[in-house]
């Protein structure tokens, strides 16, 4: 991670341009992207190992801005999807009583926000072009008046694990809570 496109490690380190290029025994290229002064980020490593390079699916970091917003709600959160199911199909995720959380999900798409009452929350993924399930996760606990990012990531072409994951993170950093 960089900022305005220069790697910065610390006073001791001069400033050097960032030219993303992998190096030895580095699993993937480091990401050139702005990380700005109090402002939240997650940086996410995702894509598949077969992934085109083009589409950018091959593997990669990606920076994902988070959105610090709180309401004063005490029974529910917010939630958004982010898609990250590479070399699959997009995604339909629900969340309890089947409530929508996203629709047509593709990789590197993000969904707008749902209010989702507060507790564990469960979902379901379905591919969007078959309707097949893709699984059931207890993905993380929903806290009172937060955001959260539901992350669903998996490799459709690594036949080791093809499924798909989640992980609900919160967006709002421990520093501001």
């Amino acid at each position: 991670v960089t900022d305005a496109g220069m790697f910065t490690d610390g006073a001791a380190t001069p400033p050097a341009l960032c030219t993303a290029d992998a190096g030895p025994g580095e699993f993937v290229a480091p990401t050139c992207t702005d990380v700005y002064f109090l402002a939240g980020c997650t940086v996410v490593l995702a894509g598949s190992r077969e992934g085109d390079v083009a589409a950018q699916r091959d593997r990669r970091l990606w920076r994902i801005s988070d959105v610090p917003a709180r309401s004063n709600e005490c029974y529910t959160g917010r939630v958004r999807t982010l898609g990250w199911y590479a070399e699959g199909p997009a995604v339909d995720v629900d969340g309890p009583g089947a409530l929508p959380l996203a629709r047509n999900a593709a990789y590197h798409e993000i969904s707008g926000t749902r209010s989702v009452g507060v507790g564990p929350l469960r979902v379901s993924v379905r591919s969007n072009d078959t309707g097949a399930s893709l699984g059931e996760h207890l993905a993380g606990t929903v806290i009172p008046g937060h955001t959260h990012t539901l992350h669903v990531w998996g490799d459709a072409r690594d036949t080791a694990t093809p499924g798909v994951s989640t992980i609900l993170l919160d967006d709002i950093s421990p520093t501001f809570r």
